[in-house]
């Protein structure tokens, strides 16, 4: 998100590995992307005296993708 935010981490690259768990906390499926970049994050429209969850979204570019369920 740090780097998504800064453009003077333009062009940092990282893979990157997503594991979804079940209700138990248990690993059922893995994601793992090549050569990730952040490219735009946006925060939560927060108004003061409300209450609930704030949502960010972060999208992300990447060469490649390995799906695999465990």
């Amino acid at each position: 998100i740090q780097e998504a935010r800064d453009p003077a981490a333009a062009g940092v690259e990282r893979d990157l590995v997503l594991v979804f768990v079940n209700a138990r906390n248990e690993p059922i499926r893995k994601m793992s992307f090549a050569r990730v970049h952040p490219v735009s994050w946006s925060g939560p429209g927060v108004t003061a005296g409300e209450s609930g969850a704030g949502e960010e979204t972060l999208e992300l570019r990447y060469l490649d993708v390995d799906t695999n369920f465990l």
